[in-house]
């Protein structure tokens, strides 16, 4: 998206984290995964309804320290 002042927005979505992915999605989900090594900020929303949510969280925090992202800064929503 391209914001008002002149700046770039990249919007991307996971659609949440599949535990078990099948060995032939797992390359292009980290492909994906890798675009966000050069954000400014991750919003990373969680449901909260959810009683895994602690489990989920964590392996987003996992996954982001592999693809080289821990030091991104995240908006917990």
């Amino acid at each position: 998206m391209r914001l008002g002042d002149g700046q770039f927005l990249f919007v991307s979505d996971t659609v949440g984290f599949i535990e078990r992915l099948p060995h032939t999605l797992v390359a292009s989900f980290r492909a994906t995964l890798e675009e966000v090594v050069e954000a400014d900020l991750l919003l990373h929303v969680v449901d909260a309804s959810s009683e895994d949510r602690e489990r989920r969280m964590e392996a987003v925090r996992q996954v982001l320290a592999e693809v080289g992202a821990q030091d991104v800064p995240v908006l917990l929503s």
